[in-house]
Protein backbone atom coordinates (compact mmCIF):
# COMPACT_ATOMS: atom_id res chain seq x y z
CA UNK A 1 0.00 0.00 0.00
CA UNK A 2 1.27 3.34 -1.07
CA UNK A 3 0.19 4.98 2.03
CA UNK A 4 2.33 2.99 4.39
CA UNK A 5 5.30 3.20 1.72
CA UNK A 6 4.77 7.22 2.61
CA UNK A 7 4.58 6.45 6.19
CA UNK A 8 7.41 4.22 6.48
CA UNK A 9 9.67 6.97 4.42
CA UNK A 10 8.45 9.66 6.25
CA UNK A 11 9.30 8.45 9.71
CA UNK A 12 12.63 7.45 8.74
CA UNK A 13 13.58 10.84 7.23
CA UNK A 14 12.64 12.05 10.77
CA UNK A 15 14.66 9.90 12.55
CA UNK A 16 16.97 10.89 10.11
CA UNK A 17 17.89 7.07 9.52
CA UNK A 18 19.41 6.14 6.32
CA UNK A 19 18.37 2.23 4.76
CA UNK A 20 21.71 0.72 6.33
CA UNK A 21 21.18 1.69 9.40
CA UNK A 22 17.41 1.16 9.99
CA UNK A 23 17.55 -2.09 8.61
CA UNK A 24 20.82 -2.82 10.66
CA UNK A 25 19.12 -1.78 13.71
CA UNK A 26 15.93 -3.50 13.60
CA UNK A 27 17.30 -7.21 12.38
CA UNK A 28 19.76 -6.44 15.82
CA UNK A 29 16.82 -5.08 18.01
CA UNK A 30 14.13 -7.98 16.53
CA UNK A 31 16.52 -10.66 15.12
CA UNK A 32 15.19 -10.75 12.12
CA UNK A 33 16.21 -10.95 8.34
CA UNK A 34 14.52 -7.22 6.87
CA UNK A 35 16.17 -6.31 3.72
CA UNK A 36 17.18 -3.17 2.74
CA UNK A 37 15.58 -4.13 -0.65
CA UNK A 38 12.29 -5.15 1.28
CA UNK A 39 12.07 -1.70 2.76
CA UNK A 40 13.01 0.43 -0.12
CA UNK A 41 10.24 -1.20 -1.94
CA UNK A 42 7.87 -0.83 0.77
CA UNK A 43 8.21 2.88 0.65
CA UNK A 44 8.21 3.78 -2.78
CA UNK A 45 4.25 1.57 -2.57
CA UNK A 46 6.29 -1.48 -5.65
CA UNK A 47 5.47 -4.09 -2.74
CA UNK A 48 3.98 -4.79 0.80
CA UNK A 49 6.15 -5.59 3.56
CA UNK A 50 5.01 -8.97 5.58
CA UNK A 51 3.14 -8.57 8.43
CA UNK A 52 6.01 -10.52 10.90
CA UNK A 53 8.21 -7.14 9.79
CA UNK A 54 5.54 -4.41 9.29
CA UNK A 55 5.17 -5.14 13.75
CA UNK A 56 8.84 -5.06 14.58
CA UNK A 57 8.99 -1.44 12.58
CA UNK A 58 5.77 -0.72 14.66
CA UNK A 59 8.05 -1.49 17.69
CA UNK A 60 10.69 0.18 16.45
CA UNK A 61 9.13 3.56 15.91
CA UNK A 62 6.60 3.24 18.99
CA UNK A 63 3.47 2.87 16.90
CA UNK A 64 0.79 0.91 16.28
CA UNK A 65 0.51 -1.37 12.59
CA UNK A 66 -2.90 0.35 12.49
CA UNK A 67 -1.06 4.00 11.97
CA UNK A 68 1.47 2.30 9.63
CA UNK A 69 -0.99 0.85 7.96
CA UNK A 70 -2.88 4.68 7.67
CA UNK A 71 -5.31 4.51 10.65
CA UNK A 72 -5.35 6.84 13.51
CA UNK A 73 -2.59 9.17 12.28
CA UNK A 74 -4.13 11.59 14.61
CA UNK A 75 -2.93 9.15 17.47
CA UNK A 76 0.50 9.68 16.98
CA UNK A 77 0.61 13.41 16.41
CA UNK A 78 3.61 13.71 18.82
CA UNK A 79 5.96 11.24 17.12
CA UNK A 80 5.06 12.45 13.43
CA UNK A 81 2.52 15.17 12.32
CA UNK A 82 1.18 14.81 9.41
CA UNK A 83 -1.41 17.30 9.26
CA UNK A 84 0.52 19.38 6.81
CA UNK A 85 1.59 16.39 4.59
CA UNK A 86 -0.60 16.91 1.31
CA UNK A 87 0.31 13.34 0.08
CA UNK A 88 -0.60 11.48 3.36
CA UNK A 89 -3.67 13.64 3.62
CA UNK A 90 -4.97 13.03 0.54
CA UNK A 91 -4.07 8.96 0.83
CA UNK A 92 -5.58 8.65 4.37
CA UNK A 93 -8.98 10.39 3.29
CA UNK A 94 -9.72 8.12 0.43
CA UNK A 95 -8.24 4.98 2.58
CA UNK A 96 -11.06 6.56 4.92
CA UNK A 97 -13.29 6.60 2.51
CA UNK A 98 -13.09 3.27 0.84
CA UNK A 99 -13.72 1.51 4.18
CA UNK A 100 -16.08 3.36 5.75
CA UNK A 101 -19.42 0.95 5.88
CA UNK A 102 -22.64 2.43 6.43
CA UNK A 103 -24.20 1.11 9.36
CA UNK A 104 -27.29 -0.39 9.46
CA UNK A 105 -30.56 -0.06 11.54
Amino acid sequence: MKLTGTILNRLREKNNKTLEELVTEINEKYDIDLKINEILKGESGKSEIGYEKLKCLALYYNVTTDFLLGFDLDKFIDIIDFRDDLEIAKMANELKEKYSMPINK
